[in-house]
Formats: structure tokens, sequence, C-alpha cells
């Protein structure tokens, strides 16, 4: 009974810190971290803009893309 006690006590502890983890992360709503020099998520946030379109066109849209740039490029 103890371990388990043990374990759902890690567990809670896992659950307070992580979303700080994440939420500390840099990320901006659109996908941008801009301190690791990274984007993740749809297309949609590529252009700062959630409105279900990329410039203007719908169609790549939902695809899911992963950038990443180097200082050079700022």
């Amino acid at each position: 009974m103890k371990k388990i006690v043990a374990l759902f006590g890690l567990f809670l502890l896992a659950a307070a810190i992580m979303p700080a983890i994440t939420v500390g992360g840099g990320f901006d709503e659109y996908g941008y971290n801009y301190e690791a020099r990274i984007f993740v998520g749809k297309a949609d946030g590529v252009d700062r803009v959630l409105d279900g379109k990329v410039w203007g066109d719908p169609t790549y849209a939902n695809d899911w893309l992963v950038m990443k740039w180097s200082k050079a490029w700022e």
C-alpha cells in the first residue's frame, strides 16, 4: 500500500511540474519558440494568423511543420 501511495505522490508531482516546463518553453499560440529558434505546429500558424489558411490558401493549413533556424537568420 505504501508503494501505491508513493507512486501516486510521484505522479502528482510530475503532473504539477510538467505544465511549468512546457509553458516555460517559450512557445507562443502560433507554434514559434524564438528562444530555441524553432517552429512546431500546423502550417496555419506560420503566418501568425489562425484563420485556417496559410497566407490566404487553405490547401496546406492543416499540415504539421517543424522548422529550425540558426542565429545567423535573425
